[in-house]
């Protein structure tokens, strides 16, 4: 063998070599990497299962609203009632005090019983 073809043997050789040490390296890291993927994924379910666990729980608070808001408008229906019918008495009472005074003052007295001065 030549010279030559000697060195090139021994370049064509290193180079095999390191081409196999870094092939070597990359399935190393690939292991690795690989070895923290299920613990990568583990993290993901439990984010994954806490994330819908706070759905579900906002979904229970939001159907209590809806609940709590029905109430209330029919507390504030029935309140609105209420003040009408109240609004109707006052007007009412207001005309039957109207006519006990008219009432009193044509049979001569100043204000009926039991009513103060205007």
């Amino acid at each position: 063998m030549s010279r030559r073809s000697r060195s090139d043997g021994k370049v064509a050789l290193a180079a095999k070599i390191n081409q196999s040490i870094e092939s070597l390296n990359a399935a190393f890291k690939q292991t690795v990497k690989g070895s923290h993927s299920s613990e990568i994924l583990g993290a993901a379910i439990r984010t994954f299962v806490q994330q819908e666990s706070v759905i579900q729980n906002s979904q229970r608070n939001l159907n209590q609203l809806a609940c709590s808001a029905t109430k209330l408008l029919a507390v504030a229906q029935e309140t609105a009632e209420s003040t009408r019918y109240l609004d109707l008495a006052a007007a009412q009472l207001r005309q039957l005090n109207e006519v006990n005074f008219w009432c009193a003052k044509s049979d001569g007295k100043e204000k009926p019983e039991g009513e103060e001065e205007r």
